[in-house]
């Protein structure tokens, strides 16, 4: 029964992949290729040895599901839970109706990391209007070392990225259509999103502060309907927020930092992979200095010089290709800056990767929280993930040039609509 289980669920994942290709022929290939892999990878997780991160955490969830699946259906609505065990929850649900399956956890995540790589294609698709960029940036994340892991072992990874990207899609939708459907579908995204892991949380913030904005604009230039519409967005959007703040929804890890954010950045630091561990947060000007520090460690290590075992060399090649991506960002940044919809992307991302950055002390534990930010990076990055060459300049030196469409073409309108398949 636990094979059969795992087998469906994976069938089911290429039923949905099925209706995905249909709909976004251009990138057909691309899915299937993301969700071969990570079905692959899954199964030889099953079958063969167990895949890097899979322990641990991994285990718990699995049996915690299982043991809330015990109590039969009368007992799920009692053990309901967000933040880390929300997961387990939900798989609960899957155990109750049918039998335990490892297999069939993973299953879920196979086709949520499916699912990643679309949204990555219509992210980049509505940023830079160009389905060329998008495309790629759908190749990269379909093969995204630690996307591909995450979205094939038992962890929460692939449902908080897939509510984050789906609640970026909604509201770079909403920014362009200004629909109140859209802007309450994106809160909701990223209140799933929350109920997984509180790290979330900044998104809401920086979602009122668009429409606050949206709303002064409207207000300044006497567009009073307008307004009106902004300010029940407001409205709604305050109700999401306060709900999610009065009823404790995934707010688990605010309660570790109310104990002391220097507390809990020490413990932190544990274990080998440990860094920064004489520099803790007391004050808030702590903060503003020691954040951009944190974001450097949080992308990119181990360093080099970190390199002790064999498993370093992941963490290594991991960091090499944040690197990467931070130099694709460093050549683009012109392009986001005349870009509206790439700025509040950038917005969000830096929000997100503060928030983890500043909780996190270890790199072997940042590997893991900064694959939850490689998809909005990777769409942010898109127009210059073109194949690159290198050639030589006489009196430049080494240079990146695009071999297939320059990357430093001014970006769409801002309130251009995106192409449509």
């Amino acid at each position: 029964m636990e094979h059969l289980l795992g087998f469906t669920t994976i069938l089911l994942g290429a039923l949905i992949v099925v209706f995905c290709t249909y709909r976004y022929r251009s990138i057909s290939l691309v899915l299937w290729a993301s969700f071969i892999i990570r079905v692959i990878l899954a199964l030889i997780h099953a079958y063969l040895f167990p895949l890097p991160d899979s322990q641990a955490d991994a285990l718990r969830f699995e049996r915690i599901a299982w043991e809330m699946a015990q109590g039969g259906p009368g007992e799920i609505f009692s053990n309901f839970t967000t933040g880390a065990y929300f997961y387990s929850w939900i798989i609960s649900i899957l155990y109750v109706f049918t039998d335990r399956s490892p297999l069939m956890m993973q299953g879920v995540n196979v086709i949520l990391g499916t699912l990643i790589v679309l949204n990555v294609y219509r992210i980049s698709l509505i940023l830079w209007n160009e389905k060329i960029y998008a495309r790629r940036a759908a190749q990269v994340a379909a093969f995204f070392p630690t996307l591909c892991l995450y979205s094939s072992i038992t962890m929460r990874e692939a449902f908080w990225v897939y509510f984050v990207t789906l609640g970026i899609l909604f509201m770079l939708e909403w920014w362009i259509k200004s629909s109140i459907r859209l802007a309450v579908k994106a809160a909701v995204s990223f209140a799933l999103s929350v109920a997984f892991h509180t790290g979330a949380l900044p998104m809401f913030g920086i979602l009122g502060m668009l429409v606050a904005y949206k709303a002064f604009v409207a207000m300044a230039k006497y567009r009073m309907v307008t307004f009106l519409r902004y300010g029940l967005i407001i409205i709604l959007l305050t109700s999401i927020c306060a709900a999610v703040l009065f009823s404790g929804w995934g707010m688990e890890k605010i309660g570790l930092i109310k104990e002391g954010l220097a507390y809990y950045q020490e413990v932190a630091a544990r274990d080998r992979a440990a860094y920064l561990q004489d520099m803790t947060m007391n004050t808030v000007s702590d903060m503003f200095w020691q954040t951009p520090i944190r974001i450097v460690y949080f992308l990119f290590t181990p360093f080099p010089w970190w390199v002790r075992q064999y498993i370093d060399l992941m963490g290594l090649a991991d960091a090499l290709l944040y690197m990467w991506l931070a130099v694709c960002s460093w050549k683009l940044k012109w392009s986001i800056y005349r870009n509206t919809k790439a700025k509040i992307l950038a917005l969000f991302l830096l929000a997100g990767l503060a928030v983890f950055a500043i909780a996190t002390s270890n790199y072997g534990t940042a590997l893991r929280h900064r694959a939850k930010f490689a998809p909005l990076l990777i769409s942010l990055v898109a127009p210059a993930l073109l194949r690159i060459k290198l050639y030589l300049s006489s009196n430049k030196g080494v240079k990146l040039c695009n071999t297939e469409k320059s990357s430093f073409l001014p970006p769409a309108s801002p309130t251009a609509e995106p192409k449509h398949n």
